[in-house]
């Protein structure tokens, strides 16, 4: 820790203690083609919600042996050259009701998923959003939400639009390619008839 040196002001003396500051998270477009995703199984939560009680939390680990891929960058402009080998799981979501679902979705911390990464390298949540399907050696294709420390620290996506029959992939992933820890995706919030609504914290 770096202390200032004391500067006068008017009678008195001030003396400010230099805090560290946290290195700010930059990421990059990558150029070129994407990095191949690894082989590695990649574990996949399907949900048909047609409304009404909101689906069961979703758990899970990313760490050594999760399948890994080269992530987008925020807002699906193009890829990332920092989240070249980022581990992921899915989930896999249909709206099987007859009105059109609006999805909001933060990734938490397993156990307590209210609380979210610290912005550690180790920690630090990304979210993606594929219409359709999702296919980890075409990051880009059908890709239509990707956010990073939205709502908070949180990773998050809000007022994500599924139609009536209509399926998304939600990509659970990392900000960082060395990342390790347990995650929870709890579902909260009310679903009227004329707006299916949930929330993934």
């Amino acid at each position: 820790m770096k202390m200032r040196r004391c500067i006068p002001l008017l009678p008195l003396l001030a003396c400010a203690i230099a805090l560290p500051v946290q290195a700010e998270k930059i990421d990059a477009p990558r150029i070129g083609a994407p990095v191949p995703p690894s082989q590695a199984p990649t574990a996949d939560t399907p949900i048909s919600y047609p409304g009404g009680p909101v689906p069961a939390n979703v758990t899970g680990t990313l760490g050594p042996g999760s399948a890994t891929f080269n992530r987008p960058l925020s807002g699906c402009t193009s890829l990332s050259a920092v989240g070249t080998a980022t581990p992921y799981d899915t989930i896999t979501l249909t709206n099987t009701g007859a009105s059109a679902a609006s999805i909001n979705l933060a990734m938490g911390a397993a156990g307590t998923p209210t609380t979210c990464a610290s912005g550690a390298a180790g920690s630090d949540t990304f979210v993606a959003v594929y219409n359709g399907s999702f296919n980890p050696a075409s990051p880009l294709a059908n890709c239509a939400f990707a956010e990073d420390d939205v709502n908070g620290p949180c990773a998050a996506v809000s007022n994500v639009p599924v139609a009536p029959g209509a399926t998304i992939v939600i990509v659970l992933t990392t900000f960082y390619n060395e990342a390790s820890f347990a995650y929870e995706a709890s579902f909260a919030g009310t679903t009227p008839v004329t707006l299916q609504s949930f929330s993934v914290e």
